[in-house]
């Protein structure tokens, strides 16, 4: 395990070894014969250093901000709400921590590349989303939480795949997975994720 460390590129040898070249710095090269390849948003972009004798390309990744706002003092609720969903976003849910915290989101913002600040200015529409299914809300406890940004394997308004696991029937490399688009349902399904990829690197 090695932290802090960026993977700037991959190469693959001609004894079938990958080779992942770091960068910062802890500069050089850690070579292994398996690799799953599943850095999130940087998954096309990292992907796209490997050159496969196929002709091998990844599919592109979108950026999909989302903000959350929590509620202070104790929660109003016991469970995760849930409204009715709006094509692929699940709308601003209240989530409930095993701590008794509530929080509420995320929204959806498309945006062009990685952009963690936090827009306040969208208050207002998470007032009125939240009172749609929590009427009695006091605004007053509301404080601005975090955002995170999800990877998506389509535009804004095209059709919604699932996420991608692509292993040698995709790319032609043995001991090869490629993962793209996993955001909160692969949280979800990891184990079953972690199965198919075990088998597709053996």
């Amino acid at each position: 395990m090695v932290l802090s460390t960026p993977v700037e590129r991959v190469t693959r040898g001609n004894d079938g070894a990958f080779r992942l070249h770091t960068g910062g710095e802890t500069q050089g090269t850690i070579t292994c014969a398996r690799l799953v390849l599943s850095p999130g948003l940087g998954a096309t972009d990292l992907a796209g250093t490997l050159a496969l004798p196929s002709g091998y390309g990844p599919p592109p990744t979108y950026f999909a901000k989302g903000q959350y706002y929590a509620l202070s003092g104790r929660s109003p609720f016991s469970r995760h709400i849930y409204p009715m969903p709006d094509g692929a976003w699940l709308g601003l849910h209240a989530t409930v921590d095993i701590g008794g915290r509530c929080k509420f989101g995320p929204d959806i913002e498309w945006i062009p590349s990685i952009d963690y600040s936090f827009d306040v200015t969208k208050l207002e529409k998470f007032l009125g989303f939240i009172r749609s299914y929590y009427p009695g809300l006091d605004a007053t406890r509301l404080h601005a939480d975090y955002t995170g940004i999800r990877p998506k394997l389509y535009r804004e308004g095209e059709p919604v795949p699932d996420f991608r696991i692509d292993g040698p029937s995709a790319h032609g490399a043995e001991r090869l997975a490629l993962l793209y688009g996993i955001e909160s349902p692969g949280l979800t399904a990891a184990l079953a994720i972690g199965e198919m990829v075990s088998e597709l690197v053996a």
